[in-house]
């Protein structure tokens, strides 16, 4: 079974990346039947298809978080609640805002319509059917962005309640500011160092 990913180093990397937050975001007790659906039919995307692995990766972590208690709001504005112009991820308010909202939230990134609607696709599809969709480069870095810190803010879990991580855009300079807080001051340098300079990546 998911034979491609044996033979393949960026599909195994891929697949080694899931099945860590995988891990991360699930206990022995715990009923993980939608989890272990979502790991299944990612794994097998991975594997059968030709899919972009930076993509598989960002709707894998975003329906993820959904699953688990941390869903989005992506119907309205999570200040003023118009349904209109949902052109900003609000990390510090978990969801969509309006143009005239998303300026004013420091924990705000700009989107595209795109993107936006690539974040309704991944919440709401049919498990069956998640991954039948693609969005042009543009949107794909966007997707790792919001994921990837998503992912972090929602968590938090590397540091097993020793530290905390924070990630917030600027809101009035071309920057992403990282800090991790935590008792091993080598450790969190290198972690720090590392999600600074995926970010930098993304963000070219």
């Amino acid at each position: 079974m998911f034979y491609n990913i044996r033979t393949d180093l960026d599909k195994l990397q891929c697949a080694s990346n899931i099945t860590k937050i995988v891990n991360e975001v699930t206990t022995e007790n715990q009923n993980t039947y939608r989890v272990l659906q979502l790991y299944l039919n990612t794994l097998y995307t991975i594997s059968e298809t030709d899919k972009n692995l930076s993509l598989v990766t960002s709707t894998f972590v975003l329906r993820l978080l959904s699953i688990i208690g941390y869903k989005p709001i992506i119907e309205e504005c999570q200040n003023c609640k118009t349904k209109d112009d949902l052109n900003y991820f609000s990390f510090k308010d978990n969801g969509l805002k309006c143009k005239t909202c998303g300026k004013l939230d420091k924990g705000a990134i700009e989107i595209t319509d795109t993107t936006k609607d690539a974040i309704r696709y991944i919440i709401l599809a049919n498990p069956k059917k998640l991954f039948s969709f693609n969005v042009p480069q543009e949107s794909i870095k966007e997707l790792q962005i919001i994921s990837k810190i998503y992912l972090q803010e929602k968590l938090e879990k590397e540091f097993s309640g020793n530290g905390r991580v924070l990630i917030r855009p600027s809101g009035t300079e071309p920057l992403v500011r990282v800090m991790i807080e935590g008792e091993d001051q080598g450790y969190i340098k290198t972690k720090a160092e590392a999600l600074a300079k995926l970010i930098e990546q993304k963000l070219k």
